[in-house]
């Protein structure tokens, strides 16, 4: 007697293609799904902590947590409002008429050129800037107990942030950021001129 060679029914075919599909999506699950399913705890976000005053940014040393806040620059604007800062903004640049929540600040020009009339009818503020200050107009700000930090405009947005975490330790958790750029990107700044 010889073997009976098997024989295909073409009718079952959609039957097998079909098994052999959910076989497949078994087998994905059991390789992967089982990870997913497994980790019981998800890990926590990440927080700094408050800094010790005094912090070093750039050229500046801030003895206190700055609680008033002039910026000029549209990207550390939407930087400090990340940051849940807004509350600290007194007056803005005037390109922050798109950034939610600054249109009734008070604008002080820009970094490429700003009022500084208005600005010194401030004091004991921090000046956040893309662009250096002159001599003469730093002096001025220097005499109304401003500082200014100068967070140059090549700098990227990580930058912005990671210097601007350093001085406040706000660390929103729906943001992340890693702490080794922070050094680096402080490193990066421009000293005022």
């Amino acid at each position: 007697m010889g073997k009976k060679k098997f024989k295909f029914n073409p009718k079952y075919r959609w039957l097998v293609i079909c098994l052999c599909m959910l076989a497949a999506l078994i087998a994905l699950f059991i390789l992967f799904g089982v990870r997913l399913f497994s980790q019981t705890e998800l890990e926590p976000a990440r927080r700094l902590e408050a800094p010790d005053y005094p912090v070093v940014a750039g050229s500046i040393t801030l003895e206190q947590k700055p609680e008033n806040i002039i910026v000029l620059d549209s990207t550390a604007t939407q930087t400090l409002i990340q940051l849940k800062l807004e509350d600290c903004i007194i007056g803005v640049g005037d390109d922050t008429d798109t950034t939610p929540g600054m249109k009734a600040q008070n604008h002080l020009g820009s970094s490429h050129n700003p009022d500084y009339n208005a600005i010194l009818s401030f004091s004991d503020a921090l000046l956040i800037t893309a662009e250096s200050i002159p001599a003469g107009e730093m002096a001025q700000l220097t005499a109304r107990n401003i500082q200014v930090l100068v967070l140059p405009g090549d700098t990227q947005e990580d930058g912005y942030y990671s210097t601007l975490v350093k001085l406040w330790g706000n660390y929103p958790d729906e943001l992340e950021e890693t702490t080794s750029s922070t050094d680096s990107d402080l490193s990066q700044t421009q000293p005022v001129a």
